[in-house]
């Protein structure tokens, strides 16, 4: 595996459609920039999604955790920077800082694990032999191991919702941030005012157009909620986030 000399930069505008009550870019936006960087990255080294798609696989996420430590306003350009930093057990390894536009203030940092499947049968590849050629940049943006997510000792459900058409990506599953956004809405919190400070989320499963989702909540401390996204029928879980919040008022 070669390494690389530099990481992946782009540039974002921060929309009105993709900023909080507050003017902050809402977390689920920040996640949606992080991805679609990832894309233009993986494409321009030939491990991008239509490369994976002629062979029948497909890059998914599988776990994921951010920190913030400033949200940009509406009108303010966003720097994101990501690399791929190498590969452990199944998992491709990938890091993430957001930063201003100038590169000297750092916003928040990620780290990530992909997993490719197959998409016939849905089951896992070995990602060293499909990206073996695949370069890395070995730094950390964050010193943060990714692993399983502890449920609350008590766990609450909020509701149930069905997903939607607009829940379904390309790849005809609910889109990954689907599940941030539902964890997000429906927090047990009754607060005009939200930050949302880090999230982790593992991905568990597939739902599916018209799959039912039911949103759970738990807190074992008063600033860190778990979410469990479920299928109320099965109790087979899509998904597990969780958050870490402070400024309620």
């Amino acid at each position: 595996m070669s390494v690389l000399k530099e990481s992946w930069v782009d540039q974002y505008p921060i929309h009105s459609y993709e900023v909080d009550p507050q003017s902050r870019l809402s977390i689920v936006s920040a996640i949606n920039y992080f991805q679609e960087s990832a894309w233009r990255n993986a494409e321009s080294m030939g491990v991008g999604f239509k490369d994976l798609a002629a062979k029948d696989r497909f890059w998914v996420l599988s776990r994921l955790y951010v920190e913030m430590y400033r949200y940009p306003l509406w009108g303010d350009i966003m720097q994101l920077e990501t690399w791929p930093k190498g590969m452990e057990s199944l998992f491709a390894l990938r890091d993430f800082r957001f930063k201003s536009v100038d590169g000297k203030e750092l916003l928040g940092a990620g780290t990530s694990a992909w997993l490719i499947i197959d998409g016939t049968s849905h089951r896992l590849q070995r990602v060293d032999r499909l990206c073996s050629d695949m370069p890395c940049y070995p730094q950390d943006a964050i010193d943060r191991q990714l692993g399983k997510i502890a449920p609350a000792a008590a766990m609450t459900s909020q509701t149930c919702i069905v997903a939607g058409y607009g829940d379904v990506d390309v790849n005809s599953h609910v889109n990954n941030v689907c599940y941030l956004n539902w964890a997000v809405n429906y927090l047990p919190v009754n607060s005009k005012i939200l930050t949302v400070r880090s999230i982790e989320i593992n991905f568990l499963s597939e739902a599916l157009l018209h799959s039912p989702v039911e949103i759970l909540y738990g807190s074992d401390s008063e600033h860190v909620w778990v979410c469990s996204l479920r299928n109320p029928d099965t109790s087979k879980e899509y998904c597990r986030v969780q958050l870490t919040v402070d400024d309620f008022c």
